[in-house]
């Protein structure tokens, strides 16, 4: 009878302990910070679309990446890096053209902070910091002036990761731009 009643009372223990962790879980608008200060999406943003204007080679293109904060992401977005792969020393990013904008209708442009070419000359990426950053439950088009400078077309991919504000901020890589370019 003791047994019955003890293995009770951890069950009810264990059972009160879950649905706390599950309330704690589901609160919206909760950062991750672990103790290090390493700071986390708690629901990560999307990649919601990838489009290109003038796709030609040796040409100069935009490329268009729309990107999803949703409402419960804990964390704005304060920065947006945009991986060039493997042809990335034959595209040539026109920096100062780069602009965040809503894609929600209204005509509000974010400010920028800082964009710039991160990585090596093999392996480049363009890093467009935000002077404010994105809140959740937002969407919108990070627009990439680039010179496509290689020597044939074909489906180019780009790897795009989202970042928190934090002076540790943890990328969170949200997948693959495709764009078709397209030969002369």
């Amino acid at each position: 009878m003791s047994i019955l009643k003890l293995s009770r009372g951890y069950w009810g223990a264990g059972a009160l302990a879950a649905l706390a962790g599950l309330f704690l879980a589901a609160q919206p608008g909760q950062a991750v910070k672990v103790g290090d200060g390493t700071v986390y999406f708690t629901s990560v943003p999307r990649l919601v679309n990838t489009t290109a204007y003038n796709r030609m080679i040796n040409f100069r293109s935009n490329l268009y990446f729309t990107i999803a904060v949703p409402a419960n992401a804990g964390e704005p977005l304060q920065r947006v890096d945009v991986d060039l792969g493997d042809l990335g020393p034959e595209y040539y990013p026109d920096l100062g053209r780069t602009e965040v904008v809503n894609a929600e209708g209204s005509e509000r442009r974010y400010a920028l902070d800082k964009v710039v070419i991160t990585g090596d000359r093999f392996q480049p990426s363009v890093s467009v910091r935000l002077a404010e950053p994105v809140e959740p439950g937002n969407t919108v088009v990070v627009g990439l002036p680039i010179y496509l400078a290689s020597r044939i077309g074909g489906t180019q991919l780009f790897g795009i990761t989202a970042f928190p504000p934090g002076e540790k901020a943890h990328g969170q890589f949200l997948g693959y731009g495709h764009i078709r370019i397209d030969d002369n």
